[in-house]
């Protein structure tokens, strides 16, 4: 299950989020904090991955509004991007005009 993080203080990183999930019993599969592409500093979110959904849940219902860094973290479960979406619908439609 993947979970989407918002208001993740500026000077967090990847092994602080991460440890910060372990620290509370769970065991993320991958944890990204989410940089700017010129400057490299935090843009304030992050998502994490863990095995199962049940876990997902536990950590949402566990973590959201826990402090973290100094600031209150909003923990949800990740919805889909909709720009993948969209590739795919794109493609289906490319698919079908070429028929």
């Amino acid at each position: 299950m993947k979970l989407f993080i918002s208001n993740v203080n500026y000077d967090a990183k990847d092994e602080d989020l991460d440890a910060f999930f372990e620290m509370a019993g769970f065991s993320p599969n991958s944890v990204k904090v989410i940089t700017d592409k010129d400057s490299g500093r935090s843009r304030g979110f992050a998502f994490v991955e863990i095995d199962s959904a049940s876990d997902g849940m536990r950590a949402v219902r566990e973590l959201d509004q826990k402090e973290f860094m100094g600031r209150k973290l909003n923990v949800q479960e990740s919805r889909p991007d909709p720009r993948e979406s969209r590739g795919n619908r794109d493609r289906a439609v490319r698919e079908r005009v070429r028929e």
